[in-house]
């Protein structure tokens, strides 16, 4: 592992995983300590020095080198909707529960004197470009969604019809909960607790998981990285369904309106201190 050595790096937390932001400031403290320039939310500033201020997240990543998230899965996906336009490399430190994006548990936060010797190295992660299609007018929802893009009723739980197709190739119309499309990341979040397919973060591909389907027969769909899905909404009791992009960004798609996915031209770009394989990381965190 030999990568270009880091001098600037953001550091981000999740207050809620991380109490009084102890785990926030002892970090931080050591990233200084050995000569970073270290750029932090205004919000966490209070009583702090030595640390660059920002106000607006999309400037605080614009230009750094990485980004240290502390937090689970959900701080990565947070952070992800600006470090993947930026080109910002992430490393996460785990204060969730399974984490399976972080690279690195709390007692371990001393390894990120590495960063700054270039003594690491980069995975780079297949992202979706998701947009909304409503009598031929496109709107897109997300540019780089790292996890999944998700249709379904909602809040509610009742049974929508949903058409998929692949390309101008129509795969199949399922009666369902929902429709998960799900990069190789995402395979282990909610396509996974759906019983969809493991997926070696590394591949280039796209997985389609019915939720919950009225047919036996409708089972997990893995299709090649460069398709373009398209699902429609069928359904006629009620006016529209939602669209989830990563757990944060929900938006209508109206009856007779489509959804697109796609791989997006940008990749998350994971940084790597551990010569640490997915599936023994994953055997580990689910045991």
């Amino acid at each position: 592992m030999n990568e270009k050595p880091i001098r600037t790096v953001v550091l981000n937390t999740n207050p809620l995983k991380d109490a009084g932001l102890q785990t926030f400031r002892t970090v931080g403290a050591y990233l200084l300590e050995k000569g970073f320039s270290v750029r932090i939310p205004r919000e966490y500033a209070a009583g702090e020095s030595g640390f660059i201020c920002f106000d607006d997240s999309e400037k605080l990543y614009r230009g750094a080198d990485c980004a240290v998230l502390l937090g689970g899965d959900g701080t990565i996906l947070r952070a992800a909707r600006y470090t993947v336009p930026a080109g910002c490399p992430m490393l996460g430190i785990n204060l969730g529960r399974l984490g399976f994006m972080a690279e690195l548990e709390p007692e371990e936060y001393r390894m990120l004197d590495r960063l700054y010797a270039g003594e690491y190295g980069i995975e780079e992660r297949m992202t979706l470009a998701v947009s909304v299609t409503e009598n031929g007018r496109t709107t897109p929802v997300c540019e780089a969604a790292l996890n999944d893009a998700v249709i379904s009723h909602g809040a509610s739980c009742r049974i929508v019809d949903l058409s998929l197709c692949c390309g101008d190739r129509e795969v199949s119309l399922y009666r369902c909960d929902g429709l998960i499309l799900s990069t190789p990341t995402g395979s282990t979040a909610y396509s996974m607790s759906a019983g969809g397919p493991v997926l070696d973060p590394l591949l280039r591909c796209l997985s389609v998981v019915p939720i919950c389907p009225v047919s036996p027969a409708a089972k997990p769909l893995v299709f090649a990285g460069d398709s373009v899905m398209t699902v429609k909404n069928c359904y006629e009791r009620e006016e529209s369904v939602m669209l989830t992009v990563d757990g944060r960004i929900s938006v209508p798609v109206p009856r007779g309106a489509f959804v697109e996915c796609r791989a997006s031209r940008y990749a998350a770009k994971m940084i790597k201190l551990k010569d640490n394989r997915f599936f023994s990381v994953l055997n580990r965190k689910i045991n």
